[in-house]
C-alpha cells in the first residue's frame, strides 16, 4: 500500500514538472519569437533608415543649386560694406611688403580671420623666395657733376609725405626691385618715348647710339620689365623710368593733385618688378622649397642693367639737362614743360650718375589657405584668390581685394552655418604672398601641387586690385564662363533703374552691343596667370573701373595714378575712389555668388558653344593680319580652319548630348563635368613650358606681359622671321619651318579639344 502510495506521489510530481517544463518552454518560445521580432522589425527600420539615408544623399547628389533664390539672397544679404571697411582699414595702416614683418603680419591677419569663420585647413604655407630690398639706410641717387666735377646736383630719390599720422618708417624706399646694385656714369642721356621696340627702331634710324648711355621712359603701354630689356638689348647701360603727367596729373586735374584727390604728385614714384617670368627667379618651373636645386643669380633670367623709377618732377629736370640734338615726335610728347628732345650728351659736358643700392636675399613667404569641403565632390575645386602683398600700404593694389575675399568667405561661412549648407564641390580660398615681385606666391603653390591641381581644379577666380572706380564692373575670363558672370551681374543691382550687367553694357559693350565686353586674351600681371597658361583651368578676373569718357583718365588705360606709390591710403579709397564703398560691396556680392554657383551647379554653368564663337573670332582677327603673309611663305591655313570646323562641330554635338542628360545618373553628370572641367586643358602644349605660358590659344606677350596674344606660338615664329631681316636662305628657311612646325601645334591642340568633347570611348580620327 505505502508503495502505491509512493508512485502516487511520483506520478504527481511528475505532472508537476512536465507543467513546469512545458511553461518554460513556452516562456523560451515567447521570448525567442520576440526576439525574432524585434530583429525583424529593427532590422527593417534600419534598412528604411538606410533606404531613406540612401534617397537623401541621391537626393543631394543629383541637387542643382543653380538657380536656389534662398540661398542667393540670403547670400547677397549678408555681404556687409561695413566688414569691408574695417579690413580695408586694417590693412591700409601699415606697409606689408613680402617678407617683412608688415608682411607677416597682414598673413596672419586673414589666418585668424578665416579660423574664426570656421573655415576648414586653415594653414599657412611658407616658401623660401629670392627676393629683393632698397638699402634700409639710403635712398637711391642721381647725381649730375660738371665737367671738372667741382659742382654737383645730388637727387635722392624719395617721396614727400603727406599723411603724417601713418606709420613711414618701414615704407618701401621706390626702386625696381631685381635691378642689378651699383653706380653707372655716363654723359649721354635718351629718351626713347616708352622704351618698346618701335621707339628704339626710330632712334636708331636717326642714326643715334646708344651704347654706353642712360635712357630715360615713360610708364605707359608695356610691362616696366619689357621696357628694361629692350633697353639692354639695344646697348643702354642703364634706364630712368617716369610717370609722365600727361597719363598720372593731367594739367585739367592740377588741383586734385594727393593729398586733394587721387592724382600723382611731382615725386611720386610708382615701384614695380622686372622679373620677366612668374616665380622665384632662381627656381624655374620648381616650387622653392629645402630641396629644390636653385640657381646662381648670374644664371637667373633677370636683368644686367641697372635701372631706376623716378617722380616727373625729376623727369623734368633731367630734361632740361638734355642737349635739342635730336628733336621727338608729337606723339611722344606729354604734359611737362620741356621739348622731349629726345636728347644726346648733356649740356655742357656734364655727366650723370646713377646708384642704386639693394640687397638680394633669400626670404620665407607665407600665403594662407582656407576651405570649405564639398560634400559631394571635395575632389573638385572653386579656388578663389587675391594676393596680399603690397609695395607700400597697398589700400588698392591688393588691400581691396583682400577684403573684398575675406567678406566672400564670411558670407559663405555664414551661410553654411544658417541652412547647414554645403557646397557640392570644395571652395577653396587662397591669400598669396609676393606677388608684387612676380607672382611668386601663387606660383611656387602651383609648381608645388602641380599635378593635384591640375586633375581637381575647375575654375579659379581672381580679383587684384577690386576698385578703379565706381561706373561699372569689368571682367576678364575664359570664354565659357562669359554667360555665367552675365547672368550674376543681371541679378545684382547697380542702382534702383539698373543692374550692374546694364551699366558694365552701357560702359563697354560688345561689337553688337548686345552684351558687355569681356576679354577673354587674359595676359598676366595677376595671380590667374599661371592658373590658366600652366594648369589649363578657367579663369576670371574682374574689378570696378572708372567712366571711359572720364578725360582726366583719357591716357591711363587700366591702372590709376597712385599705382605702386606710398600715397595707396584709406584716405584714397575713402575720399577719393569709392567714398561709400559701394562698388567694393557689389564686386563682393558678384564673386560670393560666382562661388556659389560653380560649387553648388549639379551641371557646371559653363557656356562651350562661346569657346567656340570666340575661337572662330580670334582666327578671323589672326588670318586678318597674318594670312596673306603666311601664303606668301608657302604655309596654308586649311589645316587650321578644318580643326576650328572640327572643333565648332563637336561643340554642337556634345551641347545636344548635354541637352538630353538623364540628371538622375550622376556618373553622367560628372563625366560630361569632367569633359567641360577638362576643355581648357586641351589647349596646353609643353612645347611653349619654357616660355611660361604653355596656353595655344591665349598667351602674354612677349613684348608687353600685361597684354595677350591669340596664337602666340605662331605670333612669335612670325616675329622672329620679321627681327631677322637680313637672316640667310637657310636661316630663313629654318625660320619659316618653325612657323609651320608651331601652326601644327596649333592644330593638334584644337583636335584634342575636339576629342576631349567626343564619347569617352570613341577615338575616331577627324
Amino acid at each position: 500500500m505505502y508503495q502505491k502510495i509512493s508512485d502516487a506521489y511520483q506520478s504527481i510530481d511528475n505532472r508537476t514538472k512536465n507543467i513546469k517544463n512545458k511553461k518554460i518552454l513556452i516562456l523560451i518560445a515567447a521570448l525567442l519569437l520576440t526576439i525574432l521580432f524585434l530583429t525583424g522589425y529593427i532590422g527593417y527600420r534600419v534598412q528604411r533608415q538606410n533606404r531613406i539615408l540612401k534617397d537623401n544623399y541621391y537626393s543631394k547628389l543629383i541637387e542643382d543649386n543653380y538657380l536656389n533664390e534662398k540661398l542667393t539672397d540670403f547670400l547677397q544679404s549678408q555681404i556687409s560694406t561695413e566688414e569691408i571697411k574695417s579690413h580695408l582699414k586694417y590693412l591700409s595702416s601699415f606697409a606689408h611688403l613680402a617678407a617683412t614683418e608688415g608682411g607677416k603680419q597682414s598673413a596672419e591677419y586673414v589666418y585668424q580671420k578665416w579660423k574664426k569663420q570656421g573655415l576648414e585647413n586653415v594653414q599657412l604655407i611658407d616658401y623660401d623666395v629670392y627676393l629683393d630690398y632698397p638699402d634700409e639706410t639710403k635712398y637711391n641717387k642721381i647725381e649730375i657733376k660738371d665737367s671738372d666735377e667741382t659742382n654737383s646736383k645730388i637727387y635722392e630719390i624719395k617721396e614727400r609725405i603727406f599723411d603724417e599720422e601713418l606709420n613711414f618708417t618701414n615704407i618701401t624706399k621706390p626702386f625696381l626691385a631685381y635691378s642689378p646694385s651699383g653706380s653707372v656714369t655716363s654723359n649721354k642721356l635718351f629718351y626713347v618715348n616708352h622704351c618698346d621696340k618701335q621707339d628704339f627702331e626710330f632712334v636708331l634710324s636717326k642714326n643715334i647710339t646708344l651704347n654706353d648711355s642712360i635712357v630715360l621712359c615713360k610708364y605707359g603701354w608695356s610691362f616696366r620689365a619689357n621696357k628694361v630689356y629692350n633697353a639692354e638689348y639695344y646697348g643702354a647701360k642703364a634706364v630712368l623710368i617716369f610717370d609722365d603727367p600727361s597719363r598720372s596729373a593731367p594739367r585739367e586735374a592740377k588741383d586734385q593733385i594727393y593729398p586733394n584727390g587721387q592724382f600723382l604728385p611731382k615725386d611720386g614714384n610708382q615701384r614695380g618688378t622686372l622679373n620677366i617670368k612668374d616665380g622665384d627667379p632662381t627656381t624655374p618651373l620648381y616650387p622653392s622649397n629645402k630641396y629644390t636645386y636653385r640657381l646662381k643669380e648670374k644664371d637667373a633670367e633677370l636683368p644686367k642693367i641697372i635701372s631706376q623709377v623716378i617722380g616727373y618732377g625729376l623727369a623734368e629736370e633731367l630734361f632740361s639737362e638734355i642737349s635739342d640734338e635730336f628733336s621727338s615726335p608729337t606723339s611722344w610728347k606729354g604734359d611737362l614743360n620741356v621739348s622731349y628732345s629726345i636728347g644726346g650728351s648733356l649740356k655742357s659736358e656734364k655727366k650723370l650718375t646713377l646708384s642704386v643700392f639693394s640687397q638680394k636675399r633669400i626670404e620665407k613667404i607665407y600665403n594662407v589657405i582656407g576651405v570649405i569641403k564639398g560634400s559631394i565632390e571635395p575632389d573638385r575645386y572653386i579656388l578663389v584668390g587675391n594676393h596680399r602683398d603690397a609695395w607700400t600700404f597697398g589700400s588698392v593694389d591688393p588691400s581691396s581685394a583682400t577684403s573684398v575675399l575675406l567678406e566672400v568667405s564670411r558670407s559663405l561661412s555664414e551661410m553654411k552655418k544658417k541652412f547647414n549648407w554645403s557646397p557640392k564641390r570644395s571652395i577653396i580660398f587662397l591669400s598669396w604672398d609676393a606677388e608684387e615681385y612676380g607672382l611668386i606666391g601663387s606660383t611656387e603653390w602651383i609648381e608645388e601641387f602641380l599635378n593635384k591641381l591640375s586633375a581637381n581644379s575647375v575654375v579659379y577666380i581672381n580679383c587684384d586690385n577690386a576698385i578703379h572706380g565706381t561706373f561699372s564692373y569689368e571682367a576678364k575670363a575664359s570664354p565659357q564662363l562669359h554667360k555665367l558672370l552675365f547672368q550674376i551681374t543681371k541679378n545684382i543691382k547697380y542702382n534702383q533703374n539698373l543692374s550692374v550687367f546694364d551699366r558694365w553694357k552701357q560702359n563697354d559693350p560688345n561689337e553688337d552691343g548686345t552684351e558687355p565686353r569681356v576679354n577673354s586674351n587674359m595676359g598676366s600681371g595677376s595671380d590667374h596667370a599661371n592658373f590658366l597658361q600652366r594648369l589649363g583651368i578657367p579663369c576670371i578676373d574682374q574689378k570696378f573701373v572708372r567712366d571711359k569718357k572720364e578725360t582726366n583718365f583719357k591716357n591711363i588705360v587700366g591702372s590709376y595714378p597712385l599705382y605702386h606709390t606710398s600715397y595707396e591710403t584709406y584716405k584714397l579709397v575713402e575720399q577719393y575712389i569709392d567714398p561709400d564703398f559701394f562698388a567694393l560691396t557689389a564686386i563682393a556680392k558678384i564673386i560670393s555668388e560666382t562661388s556659389r554657383v560653380l560649387s553648388d551647379s549639379l551641371i557646371l554653368p559653363f557656356d562651350i558653344e562661346n569657346y567656340s564663337v570666340e575661337l572662330n573670332k580670334q582666327f578671323e582677327k589672326f588670318a586678318y593680319n597674318f594670312e596673306k603673309k603666311l601664303n606668301n611663305l608657302n604655309i596654308s591655313l586649311d589645316n587650321l580652319k578644318e580643326s576650328i570646323k572640327n572643333f565648332e562641330k563637336n561643340v554642337i554635338e556634345f551641347n545636344k548630348h548635354l541637352k538630353n542628360l538623364d540628371k538622375s545618373q550622376y556618373h553622367l553628370v560628372r563625366q560630361f563635368n569632367d569633359q567641360m572641367k577638362n576643355l581648357e586643358k586641351s589647349f596646353l602644349d609643353v612645347n611653349y613650358i619654357k616660355t611660361g605660358s604653355m596656353h595655344t590659344l591665349y598667351a602674354p606677350s612677349p613684348n608687353n606681359k600685361y597684354t595677350g596674344n591669340s596664337f602666340p606660338g605662331i605670333v612669335r615664329a612670325i616675329d622672329k622671321l620679321d627681327e631677322t631681316a637680313n637672316a640667310s636662305g637657310d636661316e630663313k628657311e629654318i625660320l619659316i619651318d618653325n612657323i609651320r612646325f608651331n601652326v601644327a601645334i596649333l592644330i593638334n591642340s584644337i583636335q584634342s579639344a575636339s576629342h576631349i568633347l567626343k564619347d569617352p570611348i570613341d577615338f575616331t580620327r577627324f
